[in-house]
């Protein structure tokens, strides 16, 4: 960010600020590239990069939007503002782009991991929100990219809890990530799709 902004904007927004809003949905992958303005390309293959409903060069499953599910970015990017601001952190965006609800159960209990990790290490993070409790309107996208834990019937309005509503729900009433949730901190992989059989596989 210095390079980016300058050095007397991130000290002067240092003095200036009570927390950090923290919004993360997945990485990004660059290459120092010398003819660029930044001095860096993105790589695709990775992060944002990727083809929708597939996997990612790293073998990493990506959401309807074409995004790398790689929760231990938030970890990484949550240790770094908290190193150099020494602020409070909220995570203010984290959700996935899952018309099928196929990844979100397990990205959501993945990333809140990571959050818990983080914490574990001294990173004051105080607070979490999902991106989105119902399918909304995504912009450039309109309502075909569905992050909601409620499904919503554009014709009807009615909105349907999905299987990650309820992980959701027994992971924020417990205040943990249940025991049968446990052993799926990590996204399913092309090389390992579904370590343990549970309802959210």
């Amino acid at each position: 960010m210095r390079g980016l902004v300058g050095g007397e904007v991130v000290d002067e927004a240092r003095n200036r600020i009570d927390w950090i809003g923290l919004n993360y949905y997945s990485r990004m992958v660059v290459k120092a590239e010398s003819r660029s303005p930044t001095g860096f390309r993105i790589v695709s293959g990775y992060g944002y990069g990727c083809q929708p409903r597939a996997y990612s060069l790293d073998g990493r499953p990506t959401s309807d939007f074409g995004w790398e599910v790689y929760p231990e970015g938030l970890y990484h990017v949550a240790k770094r503002l908290y190193g150099r601001y020494r602020l409070p952190i909220y995570v203010t965006e984290n959700g996935c782009a899952d018309s099928e609800d196929r990844l979100r159960p397990r990205f959501i209990v993945s990333h809140l991991y990571q959050i818990y990790l983080a914490k574990r290490e001294g990173v004051d993070l105080r607070g979490y929100f999902h991106w989105n409790l119902t399918d909304n309107l995504e912009w450039a996208k309109g309502y075909s990219m569905r992050f909601g834990l409620f499904e919503v019937d554009m014709s009807s309005k009615k909105r349907f809890a999905r299987p990650s509503a309820l992980v959701f729900r027994e992971i924020a009433t417990s205040k943990a990530i249940p025991e049968e949730f446990e052993n799926i901190t990590h996204p399913p992989s092309r090389r390992n799709r579904c370590p343990v059989h549970t309802d959210i596989c």
